[in-house]
């Protein structure tokens, strides 16, 4: 009898193994949903954590229930870094990952971010939506077990200044907050700048307390998050275009039946077309209410000379990482 009981337990050990090992996923009507974290840094006022939201509820509406995801916004589960290493690990299923932030694991990625990249929308999606872009997308499943579902639009990053900016010479020693990234470092170096490196969450009270000068982020970012109250000065740089990447682990990804793969697919398509129109219309609509808000907005007196002071860099960028055809092709997109 004994002997039996070890035998049944061995077959039933193996049996979960293989349906492990193969990726398998039961029939949701007879274990339950597929349960999926999805995670970002984005405060649950802002886009991208309001089509995250609505990318669940179709995911949920179009795969009836057999795929059921949650959305954890304002860094609840973690910050940028962390929880795309946990999606590399395995460790977290879902997050939205700022492009730039991906410098560590493909560096191509990051070109598209470096200031004064690309300046227009049309750009941006002919370089995103690109067969070249798909191929680095392919390398980032393959070889960092992180899939990425598509791009996101954060949009056109601007300046807000407690201190009046009106030509390039003016950004002469005013500290800024700064991620800790080389492409956002180094654009502050280059304009003359004193980039200081604070954490996105401790950015208002480092602009409050006198830490910094002044940020730089999104125009709907400077007004939804109150920043505008602190920097009187808003200056229209339009020095960097932000695009997110919601991604899901590799592995999970494999494992959900190829039926509800493309029911996400669906909904995460539908998601990203509203997210980059209402992103592009909404940017005129932030200018104006700032400028209701008793803000100095500025457009720069001399800002046609701002991709010369870069172009060195892309240069440098391109050649370092072994890129320079995308740097080409980012460049002719352009045009």
């Amino acid at each position: 009898m004994k002997k039996v009981v070890m035998l049944v337990m061995l077959f039933l050990c193996l049996t979960m193994g293989m349906a492990y090992a193969n990726g398998q996923v039961e029939n949701a009507a007879t274990t339950g949903p597929i349960e999926i974290k999805l995670a970002h840094e984005n405060a649950v006022d802002q886009p991208i954590h309001r089509y995250s939201q609505l990318f669940a509820d179709k995911v949920n509406q179009y795969t009836e229930g057999r795929v059921h995801i949650t959305v954890y916004p304002a860094g609840q589960l973690g910050n940028m870094t962390d929880l795309t290493t946990n999606v590399s690990l395995g460790l977290m299923d879902m997050c939205i990952i700022d492009n730039s932030n991906l410098i560590n694991y493909i560096p191509e990625y990051s070109m598209p971010s470096l200031p004064m990249m690309i300046t227009s929308w049309d750009q941006a999606e002919k370089v995103f939506d690109s067969d070249m872009v798909a191929k680095l997308n392919e390398r980032m499943a393959s070889e960092y077990n992180i899939r990425i579902l598509d791009w996101w639009w954060n949009g056109f990053r601007n300046m807000c200044s407690s201190k009046p900016i009106y030509k390039i010479a003016d950004f002469k020693g005013v500290k800024f907050r700064s991620p800790g990234l080389d492409n956002y470092l180094t654009m502050f170096n280059l304009l003359g700048a004193k980039p200081t490196v604070i954490p996105w969450g401790e950015t208002f009270s480092g602009f409050q307390t006198g830490i910094v000068d002044g940020m730089e982020t999104t125009t709907e970012a400077i007004y939804s998050q109150s920043f505008y109250t602190l920097g009187k000065y808003i200056i229209m740089t339009r020095h960097l275009f932000s695009s997110n990447a919601p991604v899901i682990n590799e592995k999970l990804w494999e494992s959900i039946p190829e039926r509800d793969r493309v029911l996400m697919q669906k909904a995460m398509d539908e998601a990203t077309s509203d997210l980059r129109k209402e992103v592009i219309s909404s940017e005129a609509d932030y200018i104006k209410k700032l400028n209701n808000s008793g803000n100095v907005v500025i457009e720069l007196q001399d800002k046609d000379k701002l991709v010369s002071i870069f172009t060195p860099y892309w240069n440098e960028f391109a050649k370092k990482n072994n890129c320079e055809d995308f740097l080409k092709f980012i460049i002719e997109c352009g045009k």
